[in-house]
């Protein structure tokens, strides 16, 4: 079953509701969509374009400031790069873009299927759910045809599973848990997308 590690919470209190071999266990019941409001990146190769959205976040979200507001480098990741043996700097559990004329989807690091990503600033949110970044601005278009597809080839076997241990898959935009446009238009497919995932 697709779970993460659980993680003991600030106040002690452990959340994990599912064992796995004596690990508590968080079941991933939500799929959230994303896009990166950047260029669509096509024929990149997975180990670029996982280095050009580490590079993105890492400017983003782990700069590290003093008590004054001065930058004094970056915080520490705690996920580990897919293609090589070093940190990686993002939020995503995986990345899709086109490859030859077809849609492509890669995990960003190692232990997706344990590590809690980040993606929304709710880390309850985060805690049960994989993020999925498709590359590209879609405020104002949709992304090239056969993207609805290849999410449900690349997310079936998941939700199967899912099933299979009496879960169901939720599918959210990430406007739904943040103040952001995100993922724009790709909104328009989130109903299709349930549909055919259920």
């Amino acid at each position: 079953m697709y779970t993460h590690a659980d993680a003991v919470r600030e106040d002690g209190r452990n959340k994990g509701n599912y064992e796995v071999d004596g690990i508590r266990r968080i079941p991933v019941v939500s799929l959230i969509l994303h896009h990166s409001a950047g260029p669509e990146r096509e024929d990149w190769s997975a180990e670029a374009v996982i280095d050009e959205i580490s590079q993105i976040q890492k400017d983003r979200f782990y700069r590290d400031y003093d008590k004054d507001g001065n930058f004094i480098g970056y915080k520490k990741s705690r996920h580990t790069h897919r293609c090589r043996n070093e940190e990686v700097f993002t939020a995503y559990t995986y990345l899709m873009w086109m490859v030859k004329g077809e849609w492509k989807i890669t995990a960003t690091f190692w232990g997706v299927e344990e590590n809690v990503p980040g993606g929304t600033s709710s880390y309850v949110v985060n805690s049960n759910s994989i993020q999925l970044c498709i590359l590209g601005n879609y405020l104002d278009k949709l992304p090239k045809e056969g993207w609805i597809d290849a999410i449900i080839n690349f997310f079936k076997p998941k939700v199967d599973d899912l099933k299979a241990h009496g879960f169901t898959l939720e599918i959210n935009p990430h406007k739904a848990f943040d103040s952001t446009p995100c993922p724009g238009r790709i909104n328009e497919g989130i109903p299709e997308l349930r549909k055919r995932l259920s």
